[in-house]
């Protein structure tokens, strides 16, 4: 998002604008002229630096009653939450447990054969 993007009439978003100044009232933290002038400053940085839509910035911070801005988080799906690294699912874990007990218990190995005469 160009500086040039930034400056028109729907910048910032007059609804969710107006939403975020009502919300911060009536968590009793209004924004003075000044503070409106620094927060509109923050929301451009923000869009230009993240590529995000100034609207979904400030519904993201309407929805959770946050008084300052920051970009959308991204929800990553559960398995790439931890490092990066997919994780195994608990029932994976507990298949493999069982397979092994199973294994142990019977003396059959993966291919079934009889340990003893392999």
């Amino acid at each position: 998002m160009s500086q040039l993007e930034l400056i028109t009439p729907d910048f910032p978003p007059p609804v969710e604008w107006a939403e975020f100044i009502h919300m911060r009232k009536v968590r009793k933290a209004p924004m003075t002229e000044h503070a409106k002038g620094l927060m509109l400053t923050r929301l451009a940085k923000i869009c230009m630096e993240h590529h995000q839509d100034p609207a979904d910035v400030l519904n993201q911070s309407i929805m959770n009653s946050w008084t300052n801005i920051y970009p959308v988080k991204v929800e990553q799906p559960a398995l790439q939450r931890y490092h990066g690294a997919p994780q195994l699912a608990l029932v994976d874990v507990q298949r493999a447990n069982s397979e092994a007990a199973s294994r142990l218990i019977t003396g059959y190995d993966d291919e079934r054969t009889f340990e003893n005469e392999a």
